[in-house]
């Protein structure tokens, strides 16, 4: 549990309503902030003991955590400050535009020490603690998968200056699960198709990766569908080890997706309570993608984007 934690959201949108929701739930003291005011009054509105400050008028010093939840392009600031008052830092994915526009963020957290951690929360998810205890020690030589849904509706996430690009926002999803199961990544190669109303955003993207394990593999992104189609097939002597649909499950058991409780999505609560929890004990054990596993991560999206203008096979870092 949080303890009475006093708690920052900043960016009062979809993931920042999860995130304060789950914090509140968890006995969090919340401080709700947001570029747009009313954005940021309009959610503290859920709260009685909510209240509210623009993300550069934060007072550092009273805060336990901070939740940054704005869209990539506006990230690096808050983490800077929060690191270097030793607030402790949970950042959604991705983490920023490219690596490089993550560097400072991640050197001020690493210097700093704070504990940290990254949103990506199907590390968290049961099926894949069990297909990551299967797979321990195993010789794994392919991986197959594809992250196929439908377009978000904000206008900012098919701008590549503000979200990164929708292969960024989703398919990175992908990208860190098999670095979790399978291992690093050393070398991408891709080819995409363009978005006839978004010609600068790629709809598809089918790319190959290289991991420095010896394993290859291949994954498909795309965000023209009307529902979400998602899978990932990992390949050893234990035959296919095969996870499914967007809660990841270890079966194909068509169990539907776990409902909402009071706004909140389970899987969000669980990383929510685990990150506050490593707070309060100072322990981050429990928490399953920090600062720089985020980093790596948006590594390999960079090298994917890279191999897609060079054509050729782009290594990783």
């Amino acid at each position: 549990m949080s303890l009475g934690q006093r708690v920052a959201v900043v960016g009062c949108g979809r993931m920042g309503a999860q995130r304060a929701r789950a914090a509140h739930r968890l006995g969090a003291e919340l401080v709700l902030s947001d570029g747009d005011e009313e954005r940021s009054r309009l959610l503290a509105s859920e709260f009685p003991s909510a209240s509210t400050a623009p993300p550069q008028r934060l007072d550092w010093a009273a805060l336990d955590a901070v939740f940054v939840c704005t869209p990539a392009g506006a990230r690096g600031p808050v983490e800077v400050a929060a690191a270097a008052a030793g607030v402790a830092v949970f950042v959604e994915k991705p983490i920023a535009l490219s690596a490089e526009r993550a560097r400072e963020a991640a050197e001020a957290i690493r210097s700093s020490g704070v504990t940290n951690a990254v949103g990506y929360m199907n590390r968290y998810r049961d099926g894949v603690t069990r297909a990551r205890e299967a797979l321990a020690g195993q010789a794994i030589f392919a991986v197959q998968g594809h992250w196929v849904g439908n377009p978000y509706q904000k206008d900012w996430w098919t701008d590549p200056q503000v979200s990164g690009s929708p292969f960024n926002d989703q398919a990175s999803h992908l990208i860190d699960l098999c670095r979790y199961l399978v291992g690093e990544i050393e070398a991408v190669a891709a080819v995409e198709r363009r978005s006839a109303d978004h010609p600068d955003v790629a709809d598809v993207v089918a790319f190959a990766l290289r991991f420095a394990g010896g394993a290859c593999g291949t994954l498909l992104h795309s965000y023209r569908a009307e529902d979400k189609h998602v899978a990932l097939n990992i390949f050893s002597p234990l035959g296919c080890t095969a996870l499914r649909g967007w809660d990841f499950r270890g079966d194909d058991s068509g169990q539907e997706r776990a409902a909402d409780v009071d706004g909140v999505t389970p899987i969000f609560l669980t990383e929510t309570e685990l990150f506050l929890d490593a707070v309060a004990r100072r322990d981050p054990s429990g928490i399953r993608s920090s600062f720089d596993d985020g980093l790596r991560s948006l590594q390999v999206v960079d090298a994917v984007h890279r191999a897609l203008a060079s054509g050729r096979l782009e290594t990783v870092g």
